[in-house]
């Protein structure tokens, strides 16, 4: 009897586990900037090169968000997962800007198939990959990848981010 009340409290517990989580902007936009930051590294371990968040989109379904997209400073732009059950970072430039309104329709297309598939994976509560787990890990922790002497210099890339959400666009 004890072993099937491990057994059970195990499969509980690993069953919380599986389902997919939604994604908050503001992990998102920490997801975003520690992506940058190995992208362009500056000379302080863990900053981000110069680049901060300017402007917010998030993409719903309803009234569940799909994707997060950051306009960056001083140029580029950067597409987030609102669910870790799909990969952190679904498209990214370092030029230009995102535009809601002015669109090329291969990106709009592009970005179609994006919403759809995070869609299809809320309802259908796919559990995320190990590897997709792994890159969340990585990039929500600033700290994850560095050496442990560097660890207790870093402050995190996200800590007192403040912006509002200038654009919501449902699909």
């Amino acid at each position: 009897m004890k072993r099937f009340g491990i057994l059970l409290f195990v499969i509980a517990v690993l069953a919380v586990n599986a389902f997919p989580e939604t994604i908050s902007t503001q992990k998102a936009a920490q997801v975003a900037l520690r992506f940058i930051s190995e992208r362009f590294p500056s000379e302080k371990s863990g900053e981000t090169a110069g680049m901060e968040i300017k402007e917010t989109f998030i993409v719903t379904d309803q009234e569940s968000p799909l994707y997060y997209i950051f306009n960056l400073e001083p140029d580029g732009w950067i597409a987030v997962s609102a669910d870790d059950a799909v990969p952190p970072i679904l498209a990214y430039s370092f030029e230009g800007r995102y535009d809601e309104t002015n669109q090329a329709p291969q990106f709009t297309a592009w970005m179609k198939q994006y919403a759809d598939q995070i869609r299809y994976a809320v309802r259908a509560k796919i559990a995320p990959f190990s590897q997709t787990e792994t890159l969340w890990k990585e990039l929500s922790d600033a700290r994850s990848q560095m050496p442990d002497d560097q660890k207790t210099q870093i402050q995190d890339p996200a800590s007192g981010i403040r912006h509002p959400a200038s654009g919501i666009r449902h699909l």
